[in-house]
Formats: structure tokens, C-alpha cells, sequence
């Protein structure tokens, strides 16, 4: 299958577009996840590399990067706000 991702990105779903809108075309960026533990804690990671849907603005990320994002949550799972930057 052809894909207009540039060489070396990580692969798209469905040739590029999105799955929520179906109309947009998902384009590499950077997006903010706020994970939800159910907990009393609420953590902020930013500037997360993901695949963004150019019309609806939903993000996804890949495999090592969700990975990533779970391993960066704080432990023990405590209240307050965290805000964390991605860092590759």
C-alpha cells in the first residue's frame, strides 16, 4: 500500500485516514495526552509525537510511544496535577 508519510515516520492507519471523522488525514505532530487512572491524580504529558487528524484533531500514538506514556506516570499513584514533557 502507498503511503504519503515521509520516510522514517511510523505508519498510518488506514492509508492516512482517520478513524474518528473519517474524512481527515492523519499528519505527524505533536499532541497532549492526560492519561485517566481513576484515581485522585491528574497527569498532563505534552508535546507527545503522535499522528494528528488534520479536520477533527484526534491524536494517536504508536506501540513504543504508548509504552513511553505509561512508564512516565508517576508511582505510587498519589494525588495532585502532574505536567510532564515528552522527551524521545
Amino acid at each position: 500500500m502507498p503511503s504519503d508519510a515521509p520516510a522514517g515516520s511510523r505508519p498510518v492507519v488506514h492509508e492516512g485516514r482517520c478513524v474518528i471523522c473519517k474524512v481527515g488525514r492523519m499528519r505527524p505532530g505533536e499532541a497532549t495526552f492526560t492519561p485517566d487512572d481513576d484515581q485522585d491524580l491528574t497527569v498532563v504529558i505534552r508535546h507527545v509525537p503522535a499522528e494528528v487528524c488534520d479536520c477533527c484533531g484526534d491524536a494517536m500514538v504508536d506501540e513504543a510511544t504508548a509504552r513511553a506514556l505509561l512508564a512516565m506516570a508517576p508511582r505510587p499513584p498519589t494525588s495532585g496535577v502532574f505536567v510532564l514533557n515528552y522527551a524521545a
